[in-house]
């Protein structure tokens, strides 16, 4: 999936430009404009390539190593997901809106069905064959059904498919998400967004001090009434850029400067390894949240920097392609080890073997499923 962003629809009045066509008193990263719209970004496509990367790093550490768990490079990676996720839904939603003047549910679901169901299904069937033959041993066949219900944080188990919590995640959130934006409407919602955001905050430090679960259960991070704000920190950035007049040279000093990776990178590694303790437990979600979302927010006004350069990589963009596909069959191959394939699970061939099925995923199932919808006319 190529990851779409918000761009100038008409200039203000600028500085002279250079040959390149960049303010010559401007960085380069930085375009004056008026009003934000909805086009590509392909720096967002090589942070989802980071971000599965930094899962399959994980998992890899974890599971070949026994090494890396306190890293939290997976919590990363997934949240990146999340925020990327809601960044990019509801910027389609708003450019359908501007364009038509209304969303259409019907095509909303039907993206999202041919987006994500063809290559879900061909990996829980996989899964179910192995079942039936004994070589999947660690999965019952409710966690499957789950899975497939997108309920898989509330009611499912075992590790062939445990990863699916947050992928029932997304699809509990996008059930409801686009109703409360026909219903409130684009112009209206960005206040009622960063209300839920900061409900979802204070309930979720108010439960985990209250302690009605053990906070190392992982119902704080699986649930999705407690990570609901994970997503809507995405949303409530489109719904920002989207408002109308918007003078993005005003955010300037903040997004190159109070965001800047250089600093927001280095204080999302330190507090996700050393502060997922007490006292900080209520807040420590939150703060990471925040910090990707800003880290989101620099990357979309100002594409040119050194990460917006580096996110731009084929390589970085390539897996960014692959991501969904390897997020669904890494774990499979890299995680489980009952009962034993041989050297398929074993490094360094159980990552040739994920990338290899994500590829053959990708080529076979998801592009041909985005053709069909294309050819149906559903609108992107």
């Amino acid at each position: 999936m190529r990851f779409y962003g918000l761009v100038a629809k008409r200039p203000v009045l600028a500085p002279p430009e250079n040959r390149q066509g960049h303010s010559a008193t401007e960085a380069s990263s930085f375009v004056l404009t008026e009003r934000l719209r909805f086009r590509h970004f392909p720096q967002l496509d090589g942070l989802r390539g980071l971000a599965v990367l930094m899962v399959v790093v994980e998992h890899t550490l974890i599971f070949q190593y026994q090494r890396g768990s306190r890293w939290n490079l997976g919590q990363l990676g997934v949240l990146m997901f999340f925020v990327l996720s809601g960044f990019l839904i509801t910027g389609l939603l708003c450019s359908e809106d501007r364009r038509f003047r209304v969303i259409s549910l019907k095509d909303f679901y039907l993206r999202r069905v041919f987006r994500i169901l063809p290559a879900l299904a061909l990996y829980l069937l996989t899964v179910s064959l192995l079942i039936s033959v004994r070589l999947v041993t660690d999965t019952q066949w409710k966690s499957v059904l789950a899975s497939a219900l997108f309920v898989e944080n509330d009611f499912g188990g075992g590790l062939s498919v445990g990863h699916l919590w947050s992928l029932s995640i997304e699809e509990q959130f996008y059930l409801f998400w686009p109703l409360l934006f026909l219903l409130v409407g684009r112009r209206r919602l960005l206040a009622p967004t960063l209300g839920l955001i900061l409900g979802v905050w204070v309930y979720r430090a108010a439960a985990i001090a209250i302690a009605p679960y053990d906070y190392g259960s992982g119902i704080f991070e699986h649930r999705s009434d407690f990570r609901m704000d994970s997503i809507l920190v995405g949303c409530g950035l489109a719904l920002l850029f989207d408002r109308r007049p918007m003078h993005p040279q005003k955010l300037a000093p903040l997004a190159r400067f109070g965001a800047h990776p250089a600093l927001l990178i280095p204080l999302l590694f330190v507090w996700s390894i050393y502060f997922e303790r007490p006292p900080f437990l209520g807040v420590f979600l939150t703060i990471q949240t925040v910090l990707m979302v800003l880290l989101v927010f620099h990357l979309i006004l100002f594409p040119d920097s050194f990460l917006g350069q580096l996110l731009r990589t084929r390589a970085l963009r390539l897996l960014g392609l692959i991501s969904y596909a390897l997020y669904l069959w890494n774990l499979l191959f890299i995680g489980v080890s009952v009962p034993d394939w041989g050297f398929i699970r074993r490094m360094p061939f159980c990552l040739v073997a994920s990338i290899g099925v994500a590829v053959l995923s990708y080529v076979l199932v998801e592009r041909p499923a985005l053709s069909f919808r294309r050819r149906l006319s559903i609108v992107r």
